[in-house]
Protein backbone atom coordinates (compact mmCIF):
# COMPACT_ATOMS: atom_id res chain seq x y z
CA UNK A 1 0.00 0.00 0.00
CA UNK A 2 2.97 2.26 0.89
CA UNK A 3 4.61 1.58 -2.48
CA UNK A 4 1.27 2.41 -4.23
CA UNK A 5 0.77 5.59 -2.54
CA UNK A 6 4.45 6.96 -2.98
CA UNK A 7 4.11 6.21 -6.76
CA UNK A 8 1.12 7.98 -7.20
CA UNK A 9 2.40 11.03 -4.63
CA UNK A 10 5.14 11.17 -7.24
CA UNK A 11 2.72 11.24 -10.26
CA UNK A 12 0.92 13.60 -8.94
CA UNK A 13 3.96 16.03 -8.15
CA UNK A 14 5.28 15.63 -11.44
CA UNK A 15 2.03 16.43 -13.17
CA UNK A 16 1.46 19.49 -10.87
CA UNK A 17 5.37 20.84 -11.72
CA UNK A 18 4.22 20.33 -15.74
CA UNK A 19 1.11 22.16 -15.08
CA UNK A 20 2.95 24.87 -12.99
CA UNK A 21 5.75 25.60 -15.76
CA UNK A 22 5.27 28.32 -17.76
CA UNK A 23 6.54 29.67 -21.20
CA UNK A 24 7.73 33.45 -21.26
CA UNK A 25 8.94 35.85 -24.01
CA UNK A 26 12.12 37.64 -23.60
CA UNK A 27 12.63 40.24 -26.26
CA UNK A 28 14.93 43.71 -26.60
CA UNK A 29 13.18 45.06 -29.71
CA UNK A 30 11.56 48.39 -29.25
CA UNK A 31 7.78 48.41 -29.74
CA UNK A 32 7.76 44.61 -29.18
CA UNK A 33 5.54 43.12 -26.34
CA UNK A 34 6.70 40.78 -24.66
CA UNK A 35 7.05 39.22 -20.56
CA UNK A 36 10.64 40.74 -20.18
CA UNK A 37 13.48 42.93 -22.16
CA UNK A 38 16.58 40.68 -20.60
CA UNK A 39 17.28 37.63 -19.28
CA UNK A 40 18.86 38.78 -15.83
CA UNK A 41 15.05 40.01 -15.67
CA UNK A 42 13.24 36.66 -17.20
CA UNK A 43 15.37 34.44 -14.71
CA UNK A 44 14.41 36.83 -11.64
CA UNK A 45 10.45 36.63 -12.58
CA UNK A 46 10.54 32.80 -13.69
CA UNK A 47 10.41 29.74 -11.53
CA UNK A 48 11.83 26.49 -11.80
CA UNK A 49 10.74 24.80 -14.87
CA UNK A 50 9.60 27.71 -17.18
CA UNK A 51 10.62 27.68 -20.39
CA UNK A 52 12.39 31.40 -21.92
CA UNK A 53 11.76 32.12 -25.73
CA UNK A 54 14.32 34.42 -26.34
CA UNK A 55 13.61 36.58 -29.81
CA UNK A 56 16.71 37.75 -32.38
CA UNK A 57 17.12 41.03 -31.61
CA UNK A 58 19.02 44.06 -33.11
CA UNK A 59 20.84 44.76 -29.75
CA UNK A 60 22.36 42.55 -27.62
CA UNK A 61 21.01 41.13 -24.51
CA UNK A 62 23.66 41.36 -21.77
CA UNK A 63 25.85 43.61 -22.99
CA UNK A 64 27.69 44.61 -20.13
CA UNK A 65 29.77 42.93 -17.30
CA UNK A 66 26.98 43.85 -15.04
CA UNK A 67 24.26 42.08 -17.13
CA UNK A 68 25.90 38.80 -16.76
CA UNK A 69 22.86 36.36 -16.41
CA UNK A 70 23.37 33.79 -12.97
CA UNK A 71 21.17 30.88 -13.81
CA UNK A 72 20.25 29.37 -10.23
CA UNK A 73 17.23 27.77 -11.55
CA UNK A 74 16.48 24.98 -14.01
CA UNK A 75 15.22 26.83 -16.91
CA UNK A 76 14.71 26.22 -20.58
CA UNK A 77 16.31 29.04 -22.88
CA UNK A 78 15.65 28.72 -26.49
CA UNK A 79 16.52 31.02 -28.73
CA UNK A 80 16.09 31.08 -32.82
CA UNK A 81 19.72 30.02 -33.70
CA UNK A 82 22.61 31.68 -35.67
CA UNK A 83 24.56 32.65 -38.93
CA UNK A 84 20.65 33.11 -39.82
CA UNK A 85 22.07 36.08 -42.55
CA UNK A 86 24.15 33.36 -43.98
CA UNK A 87 22.26 30.18 -43.60
CA UNK A 88 19.20 32.10 -45.59
CA UNK A 89 15.43 31.12 -45.54
CA UNK A 90 15.62 28.68 -42.06
CA UNK A 91 13.94 31.79 -40.03
CA UNK A 92 11.59 34.96 -40.94
CA UNK A 93 14.71 36.59 -39.83
CA UNK A 94 17.92 36.82 -39.64
CA UNK A 95 18.32 38.38 -36.02
CA UNK A 96 19.82 35.93 -33.26
CA UNK A 97 19.80 36.49 -29.72
CA UNK A 98 22.79 37.32 -28.51
CA UNK A 99 24.33 37.42 -25.24
CA UNK A 100 27.64 39.42 -25.36
CA UNK A 101 28.76 38.78 -21.81
CA UNK A 102 28.47 35.72 -19.73
CA UNK A 103 25.52 32.79 -18.98
CA UNK A 104 26.80 30.96 -15.68
CA UNK A 105 24.73 27.83 -15.14
CA UNK A 106 25.04 27.89 -10.42
CA UNK A 107 24.28 25.73 -8.31
CA UNK A 108 20.19 25.18 -8.63
CA UNK A 109 20.19 25.17 -12.56
CA UNK A 110 20.40 21.47 -12.43
CA UNK A 111 18.94 20.21 -15.60
CA UNK A 112 18.57 23.60 -17.58
CA UNK A 113 18.89 23.67 -21.37
CA UNK A 114 20.38 26.45 -23.32
CA UNK A 115 19.89 26.31 -26.99
CA UNK A 116 19.81 27.94 -30.17
CA UNK A 117 21.33 31.46 -28.76
CA UNK A 118 24.69 33.08 -29.19
CA UNK A 119 26.88 33.75 -26.59
CA UNK A 120 29.92 35.28 -25.60
CA UNK A 121 31.11 33.11 -22.15
CA UNK A 122 28.84 29.98 -20.62
CA UNK A 123 30.11 28.72 -18.02
CA UNK A 124 28.41 25.53 -16.31
CA UNK A 125 28.57 24.03 -12.91
CA UNK A 126 25.85 22.39 -12.60
CA UNK A 127 24.63 18.72 -13.19
CA UNK A 128 22.81 17.40 -15.86
CA UNK A 129 22.90 20.87 -17.97
CA UNK A 130 22.85 20.57 -21.74
CA UNK A 131 24.05 22.91 -24.23
CA UNK A 132 22.89 22.42 -27.62
CA UNK A 133 22.78 24.08 -30.91
CA UNK A 134 24.95 27.35 -30.03
CA UNK A 135 27.38 29.54 -31.09
CA UNK A 136 30.03 30.49 -28.22
CA UNK A 137 33.12 32.00 -28.22
CA UNK A 138 33.70 29.75 -25.21
CA UNK A 139 32.17 27.05 -22.90
CA UNK A 140 33.75 26.23 -20.08
CA UNK A 141 32.90 23.69 -17.72
CA UNK A 142 33.92 23.58 -13.80
CA UNK A 143 33.86 22.42 -10.47
CA UNK A 144 32.24 19.29 -10.07
CA UNK A 145 29.76 19.11 -12.74
CA UNK A 146 28.84 15.78 -13.94
CA UNK A 147 26.39 14.10 -16.66
CA UNK A 148 26.69 17.67 -18.93
CA UNK A 149 25.85 17.15 -22.52
CA UNK A 150 27.38 19.05 -25.20
CA UNK A 151 25.81 18.70 -28.43
CA UNK A 152 25.78 20.36 -32.40
CA UNK A 153 27.07 23.72 -31.08
CA UNK A 154 29.63 25.80 -32.93
CA UNK A 155 32.73 27.00 -31.01
CA UNK A 156 34.93 29.57 -31.89
CA UNK A 157 37.32 31.94 -30.55
CA UNK A 158 39.21 33.76 -32.64
CA UNK A 159 42.93 34.08 -30.30
CA UNK A 160 45.51 31.77 -31.40
CA UNK A 161 46.25 30.91 -28.00
CA UNK A 162 42.55 30.92 -27.23
CA UNK A 163 40.26 27.54 -26.08
CA UNK A 164 36.62 27.64 -27.00
CA UNK A 165 36.01 24.66 -24.53
CA UNK A 166 37.62 23.91 -21.33
CA UNK A 167 36.89 20.94 -19.05
CA UNK A 168 38.70 21.48 -15.87
CA UNK A 169 39.64 18.72 -13.35
CA UNK A 170 36.72 17.65 -11.58
CA UNK A 171 34.05 17.32 -14.11
CA UNK A 172 32.86 14.11 -15.56
CA UNK A 173 30.91 12.29 -17.89
CA UNK A 174 30.18 14.87 -20.18
CA UNK A 175 29.52 14.25 -23.66
CA UNK A 176 30.48 16.30 -26.53
CA UNK A 177 28.78 15.19 -29.68
CA UNK A 178 28.76 16.57 -33.29
CA UNK A 179 30.38 19.89 -32.83
CA UNK A 180 32.93 21.86 -33.87
CA UNK A 181 35.27 23.16 -31.40
CA UNK A 182 38.39 25.79 -32.18
CA UNK A 183 41.20 24.33 -29.81
CA UNK A 184 39.72 22.71 -27.04
CA UNK A 185 40.93 21.41 -23.68
CA UNK A 186 39.97 18.51 -21.63
CA UNK A 187 41.68 16.77 -19.25
CA UNK A 188 41.65 14.06 -16.42
CA UNK A 189 38.90 11.61 -18.34
CA UNK A 190 36.35 14.01 -17.88
CA UNK A 191 34.80 13.71 -21.49
CA UNK A 192 34.26 11.26 -24.86
CA UNK A 193 34.24 13.33 -27.97
CA UNK A 194 32.55 12.04 -30.36
CA UNK A 195 31.61 13.10 -34.32
CA UNK A 196 33.23 16.59 -33.62
CA UNK A 197 35.60 18.58 -36.13
CA UNK A 198 38.36 19.26 -33.30
CA UNK A 199 40.34 21.89 -35.00
CA UNK A 200 43.83 23.02 -33.34
CA UNK A 201 44.53 26.52 -35.58
CA UNK A 202 47.95 25.41 -36.19
CA UNK A 203 49.11 24.28 -32.51
CA UNK A 204 48.31 21.61 -29.88
CA UNK A 205 45.08 20.10 -28.53
CA UNK A 206 45.25 19.73 -24.46
CA UNK A 207 43.12 16.42 -24.11
CA UNK A 208 44.58 13.67 -22.36
CA UNK A 209 42.50 11.05 -20.61
CA UNK A 210 39.95 11.38 -22.40
CA UNK A 211 37.61 8.96 -25.22
CA UNK A 212 37.75 10.39 -29.00
CA UNK A 213 35.60 8.17 -32.00
CA UNK A 214 34.61 9.21 -35.06
CA UNK A 215 36.68 12.90 -34.81
CA UNK A 216 38.26 14.94 -37.79
CA UNK A 217 41.11 16.72 -36.02
CA UNK A 218 42.24 19.80 -38.40
CA UNK A 219 44.85 21.91 -38.32
CA UNK A 220 47.05 20.67 -35.76
CA UNK A 221 50.97 20.80 -35.55
CA UNK A 222 53.21 17.21 -35.76
CA UNK A 223 54.20 17.30 -32.35
CA UNK A 224 50.48 18.08 -31.30
CA UNK A 225 48.94 15.31 -33.13
CA UNK A 226 51.56 12.50 -31.74
CA UNK A 227 50.37 13.55 -28.57
CA UNK A 228 46.68 13.98 -28.76
CA UNK A 229 46.82 10.92 -31.02
CA UNK A 230 49.03 8.73 -28.92
CA UNK A 231 47.11 5.40 -27.28
CA UNK A 232 48.79 5.95 -23.84
CA UNK A 233 46.97 9.15 -23.66
CA UNK A 234 43.61 8.32 -25.09
CA UNK A 235 40.83 5.93 -25.64
CA UNK A 236 41.01 6.82 -29.84
CA UNK A 237 38.69 4.32 -32.64
CA UNK A 238 38.46 5.92 -36.03
CA UNK A 239 39.54 9.35 -35.82
CA UNK A 240 41.54 11.00 -38.82
CA UNK A 241 44.16 13.68 -38.90
CA UNK A 242 43.40 15.78 -41.87
CA UNK A 243 46.34 16.86 -43.32
CA UNK A 244 44.65 19.28 -45.89
CA UNK A 245 41.33 20.39 -44.81
CA UNK A 246 40.91 20.75 -48.85
CA UNK A 247 40.86 17.17 -49.10
CA UNK A 248 38.29 16.26 -46.29
CA UNK A 249 35.69 19.63 -46.25
CA UNK A 250 34.23 21.47 -49.08
CA UNK A 251 35.71 24.67 -47.65
CA UNK A 252 32.87 26.78 -49.30
CA UNK A 253 29.37 28.03 -48.37
CA UNK A 254 28.71 29.10 -44.87
CA UNK A 255 30.70 29.34 -41.68
CA UNK A 256 29.48 26.22 -40.52
CA UNK A 257 28.56 24.75 -43.93
CA UNK A 258 32.40 25.00 -44.81
CA UNK A 259 32.93 21.35 -43.06
CA UNK A 260 30.67 19.41 -44.94
CA UNK A 261 32.40 16.17 -46.70
CA UNK A 262 33.49 16.97 -49.82
CA UNK A 263 32.93 14.73 -52.83
CA UNK A 264 35.43 11.76 -52.06
CA UNK A 265 36.53 12.57 -48.74
CA UNK A 266 38.27 10.27 -46.79
CA UNK A 267 36.33 10.95 -43.65
CA UNK A 268 33.13 9.58 -45.45
CA UNK A 269 31.85 6.24 -43.93
CA UNK A 270 35.23 5.60 -42.08
CA UNK A 271 33.98 5.96 -38.72
CA UNK A 272 32.56 3.19 -36.22
CA UNK A 273 29.95 1.15 -38.27
CA UNK A 274 31.03 3.20 -41.30
CA UNK A 275 29.08 6.21 -40.12
CA UNK A 276 30.72 9.28 -41.42
CA UNK A 277 33.62 11.39 -39.67
CA UNK A 278 33.00 14.84 -38.10
CA UNK A 279 30.17 16.82 -36.86
CA UNK A 280 27.69 16.38 -39.90
CA UNK A 281 28.31 12.38 -38.84
CA UNK A 282 26.45 9.99 -37.01
CA UNK A 283 22.76 9.46 -35.65
CA UNK A 284 22.46 13.10 -34.44
CA UNK A 285 24.44 15.28 -37.11
CA UNK A 286 25.28 19.22 -36.46
CA UNK A 287 22.12 21.11 -37.65
CA UNK A 288 23.15 24.31 -39.73
CA UNK A 289 22.69 27.91 -37.71
CA UNK A 290 21.31 25.95 -34.20
CA UNK A 291 17.69 25.61 -35.70
CA UNK A 292 16.04 24.15 -32.68
CA UNK A 293 13.18 21.72 -32.96
CA UNK A 294 10.40 23.83 -32.58
CA UNK A 295 8.68 24.71 -35.54
CA UNK A 296 10.43 27.86 -36.81
CA UNK A 297 8.41 30.34 -39.38
CA UNK A 298 10.64 31.04 -42.57
CA UNK A 299 7.77 33.07 -44.79
CA UNK A 300 4.95 34.51 -43.87
CA UNK A 301 3.21 37.19 -46.22
CA UNK A 302 0.29 38.89 -45.34
CA UNK A 303 -2.03 41.24 -47.42
CA UNK A 304 -2.35 44.69 -46.33
CA UNK A 305 -6.01 44.48 -46.81
CA UNK A 306 -9.26 42.07 -46.40
CA UNK A 307 -12.78 41.86 -46.27
CA UNK A 308 -15.60 40.45 -44.03
CA UNK A 309 -16.10 38.04 -46.93
CA UNK A 310 -13.17 36.72 -47.74
CA UNK A 311 -11.30 37.40 -44.49
CA UNK A 312 -7.59 38.35 -44.57
CA UNK A 313 -5.29 35.82 -46.60
CA UNK A 314 -2.28 34.74 -44.62
CA UNK A 315 0.70 32.49 -46.84
CA UNK A 316 3.02 31.38 -43.93
CA UNK A 317 5.58 28.66 -44.13
CA UNK A 318 7.17 26.67 -41.36
CA UNK A 319 9.75 24.17 -41.46
CA UNK A 320 11.13 21.84 -38.09
CA UNK A 321 14.44 19.92 -37.31
CA UNK A 322 14.91 16.36 -36.22
CA UNK A 323 15.69 16.57 -32.13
Amino acid sequence: MFAKTFVLTVAICIMATAVSAKIWRVDSNTGNQADFSDLAQAHAGAESGDTLYVAGSLSEYADAPKDSVHITKRLYIIGPGYFLQENFGNQSTILSATVKQHITFAKGSEGSLLTGMDVGLVKVLADRVVIKRNRCNTLTLLGSATNVAVLQNFFYRGGASDYSFQAYAGVRNVVVNNNYIHRPKGTEGCCSFTNNVLDGAGGTLIISRCILTNNIISSISSSGASQLLDPTRNILSNNIRALDDSDIFVESGTTDGQYKLRAGSSAIGAGVDGVDLGMFGGPEPYVLSGLTTLPSIYLLDVRTTGSTVNGLPVHLKARTEKP
